[in-house]
């Protein structure tokens, strides 16, 4: 029988605390070294013509990721974030740094399809997935299969071309020299037959388009297709249409693709924008309640300088990528796994509708709009699915 005097007592007591102490800050470093931390790279163009959507981008990813990383302890997300100027020569040289050095888990965005073609490529020899919820041009589905994108040039060309073909008789093509626009311009020279009178292209930095514009007077055009990437081109070639004088003749005769649903455009373009038309996704008024809900939660703290719909779509992308992160998948493997089960016989219900990944992981059951101006604000002419 062992007998406690006080002293051993006392000494019992004592080293219980210890072990219980020992034992706490054992589990407390187990606790620590369990935590999960997920490196995703943003990219965007913060300091080119395009610098609204990418500023509008690294700020909603921003938000996700503070508000991910306040509601879960074990797992964390760490953005790095880059300005890929619209250029692959930046995004390039950024991505290889990242991917080598830095060790990324994945890439979280591409606004420009120049940055996403070339970060894509290597980030594709490397394994390490990528989605692009707005890069559009044809190439970034054949790059390979760890890069997924939501919107598409080719669904651009068809739906504009099913809108367009029995009005569109003589168009006049101007484009911008940038991957995104040229990959629309080729997709709708070669996939179908126009009567193009005018076609000619311009660099992203152009501010007098008086040249280009003047080739109009001769030329009996029915329609303008305007190709750009950015409102200060667009605005600039209105600009330039309203010094020659014709800004009256050709103003609800001009098209282009998703430049309408800007606010910064609409600012900017003002009356000479009234009566034309642009092809895009729908604009938030038209999306479902769940959309208009969130951009409403989310303006209490942030402003949108560009487009609300493609807030939207890149909410899509957040809440596919944590869905997948919250069923354990962490690495570039797991999450192309989760995206590759979001097929057409087990389709996912967004706020757009339901959507799923076709074989080219180009996201299939977007609806398009086409939209007209008039006196500042969108109204629908038709939807297009």
């Amino acid at each position: 029988m062992m007998i406690y005097t006080t002293s051993k007592k006392i000494l019992s007591v004592i080293a219980g605390i210890v072990v219980i102490i020992w034992l706490s800050g054992c589990t407390t470093n187990k606790q620590i070294s369990e935590i999960k931390t997920i490196k995703i790279w943003v990219i965007g163009p913060l300091s080119w013509p395009a610098a609204t959507f990418g500023t509008d981008g690294v700020n909603f990813y921003t938000y996700i990721a503070d508000k991910f990383n306040a509601e879960n302890k074990n797992i964390q997300i760490q953005l790095i974030i880059e300005d890929g100027k619209c250029s692959g020569k930046d995004a390039t040289s950024a991505v290889q740094k990242l991917i080598m050095i830095d060790k990324v888990d994945m890439i979280w965005w591409g606004m420009c399809s120049s940055e996403t073609i070339a970060a894509g490529k290597i980030a594709q020899a490397n394994k390490v997935f990528t989605i692009a919820p707005i890069s559009s041009a044809p190439e970034i589905s054949e790059i390979g299969d760890y890069v997924y994108r939501f919107y598409s040039d080719m669904e651009t060309a068809k739906n504009l071309w099913i809108y367009a073909y029995k009005e569109f008789t003589n168009i006049a093509l101007f484009t911008e020299n940038t991957d995104y626009a040229m990959g629309l311009n080729t997709k709708l020279k070669w996939e179908y037959k126009w009567n193009i009178l005018v076609d000619d292209t311009f660099q992203s930095d152009e501010k007098d388009f008086a040249l280009l514009v003047s080739k109009l007077k001769w030329k009996q055009v029915d329609w303008i297709v305007l190709l750009t990437q950015s409102e200060s081109t667009t605005i600039s070639f209105l600009k330039a249409l309203e010094a020659a004088n014709l800004l009256e003749k050709f103003r609800s005769k001009i098209v282009w693709v998703y430049i309408c649903s800007s606010d910064t455009f609409l600012k900017g373009a003002g009356d000479m924008a009234n009566g034309m038309r642009c092809f895009d996704l729908p604009p938030l008024e038209y999306l479902s309640e769940s959309s208009k809900t969130f951009i409403q939660e989310y303006k209490k703290t942030n402003t949108i300088n560009s487009f609300p719909s493609r807030i939207v779509l890149q909410k899509e992308t957040t809440d596919m990528t944590i869905d997948a992160i919250n069923a354990w998948n962490y690495t570039s493997d797991t999450i192309k796994q989760y995206f590759e089960n979001i097929n057409k016989t087990n389709p996912r219900q967004w706020y757009f509708g339901e959507v799923y990944f076709d074989s080219k992981r180009n996201l299939v059951g977007l609806p398009y709009m086409i939209e007209k101006i008039v006196n500042g604000k969108i109204e629908k002419v038709q939807i297009l699915n």
